[in-house]
């Protein structure tokens, strides 16, 4: 009756998790580039300022694609697509806490690995169909 009632709530979650992480991942990235400048007393001429709001836009990209991709789970190529993303980002955001165990603080290394095993949650409630 009611198909992916709990898929789509973790997705949302998840989602908005994914949003505030990528919000957080860039702050520490402008306020770790404004103390490297700070300290070094030279401009840098490098990408990195690029490199860091790209990577503050993917993943805020991807979180959107996780609660909007939530409400399409009924069209089944969608499900197999949703299926492989949730599957992806789970292990890509698991294999990034064990990358920074121990540099970012309890508190953000653990909100890092909830939002991975979330992911991974939200890809068995896409095979299972709840």
């Amino acid at each position: 009756m009611n198909d992916f009632l709990l898929a789509k709530t973790v997705g949302m979650i998840v989602g908005a998790l994914t949003v505030i992480l990528s919000i957080f991942i860039g702050f520490l990235a402008f306020v770790g580039m404004g103390m490297s400048n700070a300290f070094n007393g030279g401009y840098d001429t490098s990408a990195t300022y690029h490199t860091n709001i790209m990577i503050f836009f993917i993943m805020l990209l991807l979180g959107l694609v996780t609660m909007i991709g939530s409400f399409r789970l009924k069209s089944n190529a969608w499900r197999r697509f949703y299926l492989v993303f949730c599957l992806l980002m789970g292990i890509g955001i698991v294999i990034v806490f064990f990358m920074s165990f121990g540099a970012l603080g309890r508190q953000s290394e653990f909100l890092i690995l909830c939002v991975g095993v979330i992911y991974l949650l939200l890809a068995y409630l896409t095979k299972k169909k709840k």
